[in-house]
């Protein structure tokens, strides 16, 4: 298990855990997001990152997108999923994985 940082969006920014292999924490704090991003970026930090939302705020649903091609897919599932959202599309995040061959989509 990689090294592991859990983080979640408070109204003051970015509150975060960093643990190492083992599971012991390592350090934690509350930033602005700029320093957050600074902190754990692709290029310094090779672990892995966990989001944590209140399930209120979390929406998980199915499409079936009718392409084989991410970019399509990629560009189209905004729009599929948008009657479902409470918010724009564009202030989303819009995470997706592949479920079957016929890209039916979480």
């Amino acid at each position: 298990m990689p090294e592991t940082v859990f983080y979640r969006f408070v109204p003051k920014g970015v509150e975060w855990l960093h643990f190492n292999v083992a599971g012991q924490l390592l350090r934690g704090a509350t930033t602005t997001e700029e320093s957050f991003s600074a902190d754990f970026s692709s290029d310094t930090f090779g672990g892995s990152a966990v989001c944590v939302a209140p399930g209120d705020a979390v929406l998980q649903t199915r499409a079936s997108i009718p392409s084989r091609q991410q970019r399509q897919i990629m560009q189209a599932v905004p729009y599929v999923v948008e009657e479902q959202l409470a918010a724009d599309p564009e202030d989303c995040f819009l995470p997706w994985a592949e479920e079957t061959p016929s890209v039916t989509l979480k």
